[in-house]
């Protein structure tokens, strides 16, 4: 595992600390809140997309298995939301055994990155529980899931069908808005760049590993919600930050307008999109030639 690996996997795994931390808050509350209510509705959606961002992030590092049960943890948080099966006791502590059980991997990492889990068991319950737990109706879910048939949706696959596409909405706009924010550390990152250049002074290295983990989590998350565009970008941005680490390109002048002018690609394509998920990113030719490495 070289030094850049190393380096990526122990920044995910800080990062899934923090989601985990949270994910406790939404279980917790989550045993105290009402059967049916938004509030309940509300907490299965953040614990989906705490679960969804820990599936790609953990592929995109190199933890396969932790990646593959995000997924099916994921799947199970969907029908969560997609049906009326929030009220059932057993789910709701199924969801705190499952969330307990990544915080507990994510700490055995940090010591070990070359650790390995056995996550068997509880893919066999998750995989149970969607089919029903045995007590129902298997009822087939576009993408090839299954629900109990319990509690039948009014107008049925239709009705499914648009609820994943506003979960899919609701996933993309968390990802834009992550963005944004990101964008606004970016910018104190380049400034103190700026100001280490002007001065003639050595740089803190964290500052360039932060850019680079920026830019890796953009063009990792991008793609996993549908903006192939702005993934690809990000992944050109990647490799200029690599060559910057490595001092193929020396950080000048130059280089700091060009990624200034990366920033600002970034923050206008968020909020063309925050407008409208469809909208073509402007093209910009030069800024692309720049930054683009055979």
């Amino acid at each position: 595992m070289d030094e850049m690996e190393k380096e990526l996997k122990l920044g995910f795994l800080e990062e899934a600390r923090q989601l985990l931390v949270e994910a406790k808050t939404q279980v917790a509350a989550l045993e105290k809140a009402v059967s049916g209510t938004p509030e309940m509705v509300d907490l299965y959606t953040k614990l989906y997309r705490i679960a969804h961002n820990l599936k790609g992030a953990a592929g995109a590092v190199g933890f396969a298995p932790l990646g593959e049960f995000s997924l099916h943890l994921e799947s199970f948080l969907k029908l969560l939301k997609i049906k009326d099966l929030k009220s059932r006791a057993e789910y709701i502590s199924l969801t705190g055994v499952c969330f307990n059980y990544l915080d507990s991997v994510v700490s055995q990492l940090s010591q070990n990155l070359e650790a390995s889990f056995d996550y068997t068991v509880l893919i066999q319950k998750l995989d149970q529980a969607k089919k029903g737990g045995g007590d129902g109706v298997a009822v087939a879910v576009p993408g090839g899931s299954l629900c109990p048939n319990s509690s039948p949706l009014p107008s049925g696959k239709a009705q499914i069908n648009q609820t994943e596409a506003e979960m899919y909405g609701e996933l993309k706009t968390t990802f834009l808005d992550e963005v944004i924010f990101l964008l606004v550390e970016v910018q104190k990152d380049i400034q103190l760049l700026s100001e280490a250049v002007q001065a003639r002074s050595s740089y803190d290295p964290e500052v360039m590993s932060r850019l680079y983990r920026m830019a890796h989590n953009i063009k990792s998350a991008a793609g996993a919600v549908g903006f192939g565009q702005l993934g690809e970008f990000a992944r050109y941005v990647e490799a200029f930050l690599v060559r910057l680490r490595k001092q193929e390109v020396p950080l000048d002048a130059e280089a700091l307008d060009l990624l200034v002018e990366c920033e600002k690609y970034f923050s206008t394509s968020a909020q063309l999109l925050k407008g409208n998920n469809e909208a073509f990113l402007p093209e910009n030719k030069k800024l692309f030639q720049k930054i683009a490495v055979d």
